[in-house]
């Protein structure tokens, strides 16, 4: 079913019929009242947990209090105190109902907001999603990724949970920043644009950073963190915690993943690994510049392994290659024996 379609069906802008049809394809599998539910969440729910979140609840309550000042009551009762007592022995039983109704309904909304909402998206292999989570940030998330995302109205922060590859435009909250974790690295910001990617069958996170600037914490115990600043590239081994920080000449290309293609057209072999390298988190040695001049025009998809791109490049037998256990691709000028 189309997305324009279900969202015109929660508007109300869909015929009679069209609406039939919406209820037809909803009844016929949980799979697809999830993704009507998905679409309601994020273009309602999520404007309104925007909306509440972004207040500043702290900073309000202090400017009502700079507001608010004791004022004296002058009476000419000659006897005040009795008139008083009257006064709240009349009034008395009413009020504390009153506010014991205040009390115990705002006991039970706080109860309420105070449960975090959590907001679950993933990929399938070959598959690429582009999802906004409640408090209005852009995900895009490659194939076969898995993003949790939690936050309530009375949370401090918003945590989302990364397996895989995700790309992040954070909207900014400096009230409640917004925190990845991915395989025991964290990744505090306020509002930015970065990537991160943490695969199950890599041993490393490696985050780029875009836009603004992210605290990248290496492991749970690690309380100074490392801060990037846009271009950098932190590498994480999550086994030994040691980091690498480093620029790439071209950090956009790092997002080649989105679109879902690699493109060469009479490239040569080194400028195409200058693009492997950041997609799939590796470093090419050549043998001699001969081999590194060698042209190809050719396209991808960037679900291929890249061991799948080079064995079919190699067929054309101006080269060969070993990709070692630590990340390094050599390349050869010949087919090796």
């Amino acid at each position: 079913m189309d997305e324009a379609m279900l969202l015109a069906y929660l508007k109300g802008n869909l015929s009679e019929s069209e609406n039939k049809e919406v209820d037809l394809w909803v009844s016929k599998s949980a799979d697809n009242y999830k993704k009507l539910e998905q679409i309601y969440y994020t273009t309602f729910v999520g404007d309104r947990l925007h909306a509440y979140e972004s207040v500043d609840v702290e900073a309000a309550l202090n400017k009502f209090h700079t507001k608010v000042k004791p004022q004296e009551i002058h009476t000419m009762d000659p006897h005040p105190f009795s008139t008083k007592l009257y006064r709240i022995k009349k009034y008395g039983g009413l009020a504390a109902a009153f506010f014991t109704g205040i009390i115990i309904s705002v006991g039970i909304l706080l109860g309420i907001l105070a449960q975090p909402s959590t907001y679950q998206v993933s990929t399938f292999e070959g598959q690429r999603a582009h999802v906004v989570l409640p408090d209005g940030s852009y995900v895009w998330l490659n194939s076969s990724t898995k993003l949790a995302y939690q936050s309530g109205i009375l949370s401090k922060e918003r945590k989302v949970d990364v397996n895989g590859e995700a790309y992040f435009e954070v909207t900014k909250n400096k009230n409640k920043p917004f925190v990845v974790n991915s395989k025991g690295v964290r990744t505090q910001v306020l509002g930015t644009k970065f990537n991160v990617r943490a695969r199950n069958q890599e041993s490393k996170v490696v985050t780029t950073l875009f836009e603004g600037a992210i605290q990248m914490y290496t492991h749970s115990s690690d309380k100074l963190g490392q801060r990037l600043k846009p271009g950098e590239t932190l590498e994480i081994d999550v086994t030994t915690h040691q980091s690498n920080l480093f620029t790439y000449n071209t950090p956009k290309d790092v997002l080649l993943w989105i679109n879902g293609d690699l493109k060469f057209n009479n490239n040569t072999l080194g400028e195409m690994a200058e693009k492997f390298e950041k997609v799939y988190n590796v470093r090419f040695h050549f043998e001699n510049e001969e081999v590194r001049q060698e042209r190809f025009t050719c396209k991808f998809k960037t679900d291929f392994s890249l061991k799948e791109i080079l064995s079919t490049l190699s067929l054309t037998q101006h080269f060969s290659y070993d990709i070692t256990d630590d990340g390094r691709v050599l390349v050869f000028s010949s087919i090796k024996e």
